[in-house]
């Protein structure tokens, strides 16, 4: 999945927050993903504030939550992001952090919810892993 996602990002200007402990699966030039760390390597207060700082300054088109469970911190990130379409996964809370909401539970579990994420951002991709032309 974040092998297709990062052959998509190196051209196309998509935002993403992704775990830091994934840090390896999609490391290459992406400037447009942003890292944060997850529990128990909690951002201390003031960086947390500075990154925050860095969401509020700008608009974005959309905002990804990639992650299938509920974080507090990118929950706390996702409150402040100025988006007209939040997209994330179905659970506790989802209600008030997102207005997209994608099921886990259906047929194809996880991988099946990321392709619904995919297709539901316009982002088509080939068996190979090609980017599909529409």
């Amino acid at each position: 999945m974040f092998q297709r996602l990062k052959h998509h990002l190196l051209d196309n200007p998509i935002y993403l927050a992704v775990a830091a402990s994934y840090r390896d699966e999609i490391a290459g030039p992406i400037r447009s993903t942003f890292y944060y760390p997850m529990t128990p390597n909690r951002p201390s207060r003031i960086q947390m504030d500075v990154m925050l700082a860095r969401f509020r300054n700008r608009s974005f088109d959309a905002v990804i939550n990639l992650e299938p469970e509920l974080n507090l911190q990118m929950a706390r990130v996702m409150s402040v992001i100025r988006t007209p379409r939040r997209i994330g996964f179905t659970g506790p809370h989802a209600d008030d952090l997102y207005n997209i909401q994608i099921h886990t539970d259906l047929e194809g579990g996880l991988e099946g919810a990321y392709d619904q994420m995919l297709t539901l951002c316009n982002i088509g991709f080939t068996d190979n892993g090609h980017e599909s032309q529409p």
